[in-house]
């Protein structure tokens, strides 16, 4: 997410690995910030639950 209060920025994503989901999640926050706002974006939280089947 865009850390400055009240900005715009935001992403989640769910993916088989937490790379790729960071990266969508980014890639998300990105499309939503607006151009002045895009370098701004950051992970503020990952999560992996790891289960193996």
């Amino acid at each position: 997410m865009d850390p400055k209060a009240g900005t715009p920025g935001a992403g989640w994503a769910i993916a088989a690995t937490k790379t790729i989901a960071e990266q969508r999640a980014m890639e998300n926050c990105k499309a939503t910030a607006g151009s002045g706002r895009i370098e701004f974006c950051k992970i503020e939280e990952a999560k992996c639950d790891d289960v193996k089947k």
